[in-house]
């Protein structure tokens, strides 16, 4: 009887904490996208991000979906691999301000 009562209590507990930390889920969601980002960008990245081609300065086409930049470099590969800095940045900053 009193184990028929907790169960559904602890749902409705963790329900309710769940819709109040909706932005801390949200951001949450954002992170660990953001790490497989990072840890599977050569995998993910239709190209290098270091390479030039030809088409500078392109509009977002099928070969190029975010298009090219000013000097040839694919944007969307660019973004990819950028999420590795964004990552470390993340990671490392937590850890610059505890105490010695």
């Amino acid at each position: 009887m009193i184990g028929e009562r907790i169960g559904p209590t602890l749902l409705l507990t963790g329900l309710s904490l769940i819709i109040g930390f909706s932005l801390a889920i949200g951001g949450l969601v954002r992170i660990v996208i953001l790490a497989v980002y990072a840890i599977f960008a050569q995998v993910i990245s239709p190209h290098n991000p270091y390479e030039i081609t030809n088409a500078f300065s392109a509009t977002p086409l099928s070969q190029h979906l975010l298009g090219t930049n000013q000097v040839g470099r694919d944007v969307l590969s660019r973004v990819i691999y950028g999420a590795r800095i964004s990552l470390t940045v993340l990671t490392s900053q937590p850890w610059l301000w505890l105490p010695p």
